[in-house]
């Protein structure tokens, strides 16, 4: 995850670069907890939902729900459990129900780009845009 302190915004903002004051970005490295599938949703939007694993510990893995649509859900498709991924993105807070039927709350990443360093992968190394 990329933070910016104040300071460092100020210095971006000199030079004639400007910056929101909002920002949400995230970088996730990890594995893929399973190989991602695509569904066509209505007006034909293509989406696929899945896990990345972050072991920032030996002893702990932190679990990152994955959204990712239509050009980028495409490239996510091809590729297989336990690859290594870069992913590119925004978080969302939202509403989910989870095995138990009980409703949650839960951040997801809505992915804008995804990495794939060392996928075999045949057509291109990245995923990228809606």
């Amino acid at each position: 995850m990329i933070l910016f302190t104040p300071g460092q915004i100020k210095k971006l903002n000199k030079g004639g670069h400007t910056m929101a004051k909002d920002f949400n970005q995230v970088i996730i490295k990890g594995r893929l907890g399973s190989k991602p599938e695509i569904k066509e949703v209505k007006n034909e939007l293509l989406v696929s939902n899945f896990s990345v694993a972050e072991n920032y510990d030996p002893e702990k893995t932190q679990w990152h729900r994955i959204t990712a649509w239509n050009g980028v859900a495409k490239f996510a498709e091809n590729l297989e459990k336990g690859t290594e991924v870069v992913v590119f993105g925004t978080l969302r807070l939202g509403n989910y129900v989870d095995d138990q039927e009980v409703n949650r709350l839960g951040i997801n990443v809505i992915a804008n780009r995804i990495i794939a360093p060392k996928a075999k992968a045949t057509e291109e190394e990245t995923g990228e845009g809606f």
